[in-house]
């Protein structure tokens, strides 16, 4: 059965913007009355300050939707900036499934409104072991609705295509499309209708190109674009 309080957001590549809608969607949900829980299953390029692995990523959602620590979790914390898989190798680690998922089950059970981020895309691998475990596997054991992050731009509709596609060989229940980096161009506006037509899927949510990628320019776009209590009404029914 599908876990509705949750939901599991992956991508079309690395950076088209998946920590950005991470981020958007917990500043909504916050916005929308609600006290949403963050978890990033695994996360490779973290800074090592003062002997401690910083995650970005978990420290951008934490300022934009201002959240507390409590309300952020993270299985597997690399500094070398790749692959989970080859993170894993180069540190002498093992990235455990079977944490992933008790992991997550922590998470869901302390939130109505838990947003799960992957790393890189729905084929980005965990473990090259055969048989080679991806982000797809894992979403499809924890069995929560995933959105996809695509951008507005040139080759979108390929690599966005491709996903579903990868995706759907899994079962997976995809609730939608959340698109980045749009401008008001011809291009952006018919990539945002055929991403509808080529997949089948409906887009959920727009974020406009942004000059600077900042918690308080992520928090104005959102004011600005985002009908936010309809927008959470419907990711979480």
């Amino acid at each position: 059965m599908t876990n509705k309080n949750a939901l599991f957001l992956t991508g079309t590549d690395t950076d088209v913007g998946k920590t950005t809608f991470a981020a958007a969607l917990c500043y909504a949900i916050v916005k929308a009355g609600f006290t949403p829980q963050y978890y990033k299953p695994v996360l490779s390029g973290a800074l090592l300050q003062n002997g401690t692995l910083i995650g970005g990523d978990l420290m951008f959602v934490q300022e934009t939707a201002d959240l507390s620590t409590s309300q952020l979790s993270c299985s597997y914390l690399f500094e070398p900036a790749v692959s989970p898989h080859l993170a894993a190798h180069l540190t002498g680690q093992h990235i455990n499934h079977e944490r992933l998922i008790e992991d997550f089950e922590t998470a869901a059970a302390q939130s109505n409104h838990l947003v799960i981020e992957g790393a890189g895309g729905a084929a980005c691998p965990l473990s090259d072991q055969d048989p080679i475990y991806t982000m797809a596997h894992l979403m499809a054991s924890l069995q929560v609705p995933c959105l996809i992050a695509c951008h507005a731009q040139l080759g979108t509709l390929h690599h966005t295509a491709a996903t579903v596609a990868y995706m759907r060989n899994f079962n997976l229940p995809i609730a939608g499309l959340l698109v980045n980096h749009y401008e008001d161009t011809l291009l952006c506006k018919d990539n945002l209708k055929m991403l509808t037509r080529m997949t089948g899927l409906p887009v959920l949510a727009v974020l406009p190109k942004l000059e600077t990628c900042d918690p308080e320019s992520l928090r104005e776009a959102v004011d600005t674009h985002w009908d936010t209590a309809a927008l959470v009404r419907r990711l979480f029914p």
